[in-house]
């Protein structure tokens, strides 16, 4: 189960900011997915660690949806409105949802997808 308590902190600049890694890691995925075109439906794995991965491998985010954006326990899962519009951006953006952990492998694609971007491309 997903809480929104359970704070990461990190310090910038000799500032220390509290953020929570699931909320982090969801606002992250809804700025990706609007930023593909609506036109261009595509394949989509996220690739993050933690609790989120299981949420969408498992397609619990879509139980959530059949009952009403409600838990097995009756109560609305953590960052409800993030699940809520991550939902709605995978069935307009999206051919296939996919989610795994991280691996070595993925710098190498991180690295091209970065000088792609500054070429401008984009999906």
């Amino acid at each position: 189960m997903l809480r929104e308590n359970g704070p990461t902190a990190s310090k910038t600049d000799g500032f220390t900011t509290t953020a929570t890694q699931i909320g982090a890691t969801l606002e992250g995925l809804v700025v990706a997915l609007r930023r593909v075109k609506e036109d261009n439906r595509i394949p989509i794995v996220v690739i993050c660690k933690g609790n989120v991965v299981g949420v969408i491998s498992s397609g619990t985010y879509l139980d959530w949806k059949e009952r009403e954006w409600k838990t097995r326990r009756g109560e609305p899962p953590a960052y409800v409105n993030l699940w809520k519009e991550i939902s709605d951006l995978f069935s307009w953006r999206t051919t296939k949802v996919s989610a795994r952990e991280p691996c070595p492998e993925d710098e190498n694609v991180i690295n091209r997808l970065s000088a792609e971007r500054k070429k401008g491309k984009t999906a």
